[in-house]
């Protein structure tokens, strides 16, 4: 299924799932999911991706792609994120407290907010962000993670 322009699904309390291929080109605003639900197979927003507080958020399309902002924060029941996840803006995953590592192909082009992930034990070697704000507290990260997080922040 394809949506040229922007798709509004906010209002529709009783979604369960999205089509198993599915194309937005402006931003998706889909409902939000506090009970389990399937997540389609492929999907591609063309600009932003409002999923904050969708609890029962479990799992994210294999093949995502976010040409804007994808935002997460607060989606505690999401424990993984696809492997080649690319997302050109910011990434927002505060309060994901299910994540416990990032997958090693994630590539954001925006910054990559991580507060209050409390699960989060390691970051990717091959991480690709442009920015991770200075006020990151990561705590129990591996040394390599603790490193990155050193290189980032002195980046800016």
């Amino acid at each position: 299924m394809s949506v040229g322009g922007s798709l509004d699904l906010s209002d529709c309390a009783g979604l369960t799932a999205l089509p198993e291929n599915l194309s937005v080109g402006g931003f998706l605003l889909p409902a939000r999911l506090h009970g389990p639900h399937r997540a389609a197979r492929e999907l591609s927003v063309g600009g932003s991706l409002d999923l904050r507080g969708c609890t029962g958020l479990t799992a994210l399309p294999e093949n995502l792609s976010v040409a804007g902002f994808l935002d997460l924060s607060d989606c505690t029941g999401l424990t993984a994120l696809p492997e080649n996840l690319s997302v050109a803006g910011f990434l927002y995953l505060s309060g994901c407290t299910g994540l416990t590592a990032l997958p090693e192909n994630l590539s954001v082009g925006g910054s990559l907010d991580l507060r209050g992930c409390t699960g989060l034990t390691a970051l990717p070697e091959n991480l690709s962000v442009d920015w991770l704000p200075r006020s990151e507290r990561l705590h129990g990260l591996t040394a390599l993670g603790q490193r990155i997080c050193r290189s980032l922040a002195s980046s800016t």
